[in-house]
């Protein structure tokens, strides 16, 4: 065989293998092309079936929800019509308790003889009358050196005996080496002055804050004013009981009585504690217990604290008594 011809062979074996090696890429092409569209066909089968089941899923909860929504609206209604019964009830309580009230108003102001249905206007008028306003002059031996004192007291008309005055000790009693000369007390409604002197002027001998003040010249309006003897109050106050005091405070008025208010805070000995304000010249004034519209004691002297101040009562049998 010549060159020629074995060359020719080789080229034909040559294209051969090649076909043959196409076919076989195109074949496994094609193969693999068919595994990879099954593999997303089941993919995607899967995905279906999955949302197929979340609808489900959706669906049993929306019925579930429209359930709730269907017993809550029962619920709700349910709750409403409790809620008017309770309201009713509680309107015929509230009637009930003004009914109360009323007739209870109504009692205390018959065993009193005040009407506490209104202000405290009534109460006041009653007092103010026998409230005094008292300066007290003091001095110093031998020299001009001179200060002066201002207080409150309340005038009483005792049986068989000249109108005295109950005020504290500490109006009355000089400082250090001063030595009270005398006391002027006036009265609201009247221009009368009434000069008191150191010897008709007794000072409590014991540690109590308290003295009395001799008149032994009274007007006609004070035996007027003082003919009737108040009601002194003979039962314990509680916590909580409304007090009223009266006095002429340094910062008050100068020619009228001024009242302040409170209620009973606790208890000290002989002395009630109270939130009414008391200052320098409410001393020896009037506490009333307002309920009862009775002479509870006299004011004495006020503890001051951070913020507030809370005020001594010295209780008025303590002084009656001794």
């Amino acid at each position: 065989m010549n060159n020629n011809e074995e060359h020719f062979e080789i080229s034909i074996h040559t294209s051969i293998i090649a076909v043959v090696i196409v076919v076989v890429v195109i074949s496994a092409s094609s193969v693999l092309g068919y595994l990879g569209y099954k593999d997303v066909a089941l993919e995607n089968n899967d995905v279906k079936n999955q949302l197929v089941e979340q609808k489900k899923e959706l669906d049993a909860i929306k019925h579930e929800l429209n359930v709730l929504r269907f017993e809550s609206t029962g619920q709700v209604d349910e709750l409403n019509k409790k809620l008017t019964q309770e309201e009713s009830i509680r309107q015929a309580m509230e009637y009930q308790l003004d009914e109360q009230g009323t007739l209870t108003e109504n009692l205390k102001s018959k065993i009193f003889g005040v009407n506490l249905s209104s202000d405290l206007s009534s109460v006041v008028k009653k007092w103010e009358l026998i409230i005094a306003s008292i300066t007290c002059d003091f001095g110093l031996a031998n020299s001009h050196l001179k200060y002066t004192m201002t207080g409150s007291g309340i005038a009483l008309d005792f049986p068989d005996t000249a109108i005295k005055i109950i005020t504290n000790s500490h109006v009355v009693k000089g400082q250090n080496l001063y030595q009270l000369t005398g006391c002027a007390v006036k009265f609201t409604g009247s221009s009368t002055t009434f000069s008191i002197s150191p010897k008709d002027i007794d000072v409590s001998a014991d540690n109590y804050d308290w003295a009395i003040l001799t008149i032994n010249n009274p007007d006609s309006n004070l035996e007027n004013v003082t003919k009737v003897f108040p009601k002194i109050c003979d039962q314990q106050p509680s916590l909580g009981d409304s007090v009223i005091v009266l006095g002429y405070p340094d910062i008050g008025s100068k020619t009228s009585v001024t009242v302040t208010d409170g209620i009973i805070s606790g208890f000290d000995g002989d002395y009630f504690i109270t939130s009414a304000k008391v200052e320098q010249g409410n001393s020896g004034g009037a506490a009333i217990l307002s309920e009862s519209n009775c002479l509870l004691g006299i004011p004495t002297y006020a503890s001051l604290g951070q913020v507030e101040s809370l005020a001594r009562i010295l209780d008025i049998w303590t002084v009656l008594t001794r």
